[in-house]
């Protein structure tokens, strides 16, 4: 019996799933600006009274966002992270998620193509959403060439294509979300890759030296819904240092705050409630005093 997809961007992608370049190239400046301006004056615009009561309600110590002028969300899952983070940051922002088309598809849309379509062109049509992108694994960014699936907006067809170069940009704030894997105890291997991939990426230039990673870490224990303390093992400080990246904030809970954008991915592969647990979101930057 094969597994089920699960939160945070581990979902199993599709074997038959093509990893090629269509070779359709970078888009310019300039035509990435048109298409924004052109989804602006699709989009309506979200609840601002919501938004808004939410900014203000908002103590010192939560994130903020106002110094990074894009992001990369990983992991995103079903995509409701997305959509309510668009809400409350207003530049470019390439959503991703490790499983592919097909999974997500059947997943979050119970394999209906036309619902699944229509979230992804709905998605795909936020004005400050750049990409939409599926099959993206963290665990082989720094690769050359790193296999994903791209939504095409007139096409209505998630089609392949590679992060580097077709859509990378240089991002400077990258959010990872609660990751796990579908295997109990695996989480500390995915955010270990994940680290020592960035730093790949930082040390070739292809992202800045300067960026800043945000992951949003559960902390729980036994007695809390039934898991076991290693499924919150993340060993996230270790393999930081592993890769050299230096903490640069740890700040309080923030669920709530999503949960009242819009936020709804809320379960895990097993039905277990994250709503009620306590986490904790972190900040990293890369470390210039990189050792080896």
């Amino acid at each position: 019996m094969s597994s089920s997809p699960c939160v945070g961007g581990e979902i199993e992608p599709s074997k038959t799933q093509l990893a090629i370049d269509t070779g359709e190239g970078e888009v310019g400046p300039a035509a990435k600006t048109a298409e924004m301006t052109q989804k602006r004056e699709r989009f309506s615009e979200p609840d601002l009274d919501t938004v808004k009561r939410i900014k203000v309600a908002d103590d010192a110590d939560h994130v903020d966002y106002d110094e990074f002028r894009n992001a990369l969300l990983l992991g995103e899952a079903d995509f409701t992270f997305t959509r309510a983070f668009a809400t409350m940051f207003d530049r470019p922002i390439t959503a991703s998620e490790y499983g592919s088309a097909a999974d997500l598809c059947s997943r979050y849309h119970e394999d209906d193509e036309v619902k699944f379509t229509s979230s992804m062109a709905s998605l795909a049509a936020i004005p400050n959403v750049s990409n939409v992108l599926a099959s993206l694994n963290c665990r082989i960014l720094g690769q050359d060439v790193v296999p994903c699936q791209r939504f095409n907006s007139v096409s209505s067809k998630f089609e392949d294509c590679s992060f580097w170069p077709d859509v990378s940009d240089e991002f400077s704030l990258i959010i990872f979300n609660f990751p796990h894997t579908d295997q109990n105890g695996k989480a500390s291997r995915l955010v270990r890759a994940l680290f020592k991939q960035l730093r790949i990426c930082v040390d070739d230039g292809r992202l800045p030296s300067d960026f800043t990673l945000e992951m949003r870490l559960r902390e729980f224990n036994e007695r809390e819904g039934g898991w076991t303390k290693h499924r919150a093992a993340y060993c996230h400080e270790e393999a930081a240092a592993e890769s050299s990246f230096t903490p640069v904030g740890k700040y309080p809970d923030d669920l709530r705050r999503w949960q009242e954008l819009g936020y709804e991915h809320t379960m895990t592969k097993r039905d277990a409630k994250i709503r009620g647990l306590t986490g904790s979101v972190w900040r990293w930057r890369p470390s210039n005093n990189k050792e080896g």
